[in-house]
């Protein structure tokens, strides 16, 4: 009975490390290039937004890192990176590029994404490149004509997506802090407050409704070996 049962405990035993070595953890892994897809889909309409809906609705250029640290795009209760002006008076990027610049030197940042913007209840698509060195990704586009409100999604893991999958994120709503403005077209003073969430009125919708402006899909596109 000894016997049987030594040879029943080795089986669990093989059965158990076998069990242990065919377990992977999908990962962004180191040697390689990894490409994704973005997919953006707005849903911003004068029927889902109907409080100060502007004539001339649309999204300013959208900016994106790729990273590791969280919350190195923008900080919710943290006034606005210097950057964050002149992009939403002026939708220029320049000083946006300078700035996450430096941190490409330190590796705390990848890929440097600047995309054309698009008109409200439209869609566009782009490609980013990063490593397992930057495994996150944030993006944010600026509600067009607001003077500082935007839309971002932030610190999205592409662990999960190394080996390939789609991953879809409603994007959450701010207000930069850097005007006082409370409709899309009013300017307001300048208060250099703190960024906050936006998700009360003028953005309330009606009910039923979604007052989400667009939806964010993310894709494994291809990996390149790095010599």
């Amino acid at each position: 009975m000894k016997k049987y049962f030594l040879v029943a405990l080795a089986i669990i035993t093989l059965i158990a490390c076998k069990k242990n070595d065919d377990e992977t953890t999908i990962e962004l892994a180191e040697g390689y290039n990894y490409t994704f897809t973005v997919h953006i889909k707005s849903y911003w309409t004068e029927k889902t937004h109907p409080t100060n809906f502007p004539v001339d609705a649309g999204f300013g250029k959208i900016l994106g890192i790729t990273h590791e640290s969280d919350n190195l795009l923008f900080q919710v209760g943290e006034k606005a990176n210097t950057w964050m002006q002149p992009y939403f008076e002026t939708n220029s990027t320049t000083n946006f590029q300078s700035y996450f610049s430096e941190y490409q030197g330190s590796n705390q940042v990848g890929d440097i994404i600047v995309k054309d913007g698009f008109k409200a209840s439209k869609e566009t698509s782009f490609e980013f490149t990063t490593t397992s060195d930057n495994s996150k990704v944030s993006l944010l586009m600026k509600l067009s004509p607001s003077p500082d409100w935007f839309v971002a999604i932030s610190n999205i893991n592409l662990d999960p997506l190394a080996m390939g999958g789609k991953v879809s994120y409603k994007v959450s709503s701010y207000d930069a802090g850097i005007f006082s403005g409370t409709t899309y077209t009013e300017m307001g003073n300048k208060t250099d407050s703190n960024i906050s969430y936006k998700n009360d009125m003028p953005l309330n919708f009606p009910k039923g409704g979604t007052n989400k402006f667009a939806l964010v899909s993310i894709s494994y596109n291809s990996r390149k070996s790095v010599k």
